[in-house]
């Protein structure tokens, strides 16, 4: 799992958007969630988990964060 910070439209502090790319077919980011919440203190929980088949790396393996925040802008609009 890989996460983000994005500015919150609600609130003055930053949103956590995880990435999950599954080991295992038929996960839901509603399970991401519901375990987050179970488990995690409320600071930590992700407001919105993305289910991914795979995330954008660089050649050496390291996770393209940037790629992710474009994706991400893209989808909001900003």
């Amino acid at each position: 799992m890989r996460d983000l910070a994005i500015p919150s439209a609600q609130y003055g502090e930053d949103d956590i958007i995880a990435f999950v790319v599954p080991k295992s077919p038929g996960l839901e980011s509603e399970d991401v969630l519901e375990y987050a919440r179970q488990h995690l203190p409320k600071f930590m929980a992700p407001a919105q988990v993305r289910v991914a088949d795979a995330l954008p790396q660089t050649p050496t393996g390291k996770i393209q964060r940037a790629e992710l925040r474009r994706t991400l802008a893209d989808e909001l609009g900003r």
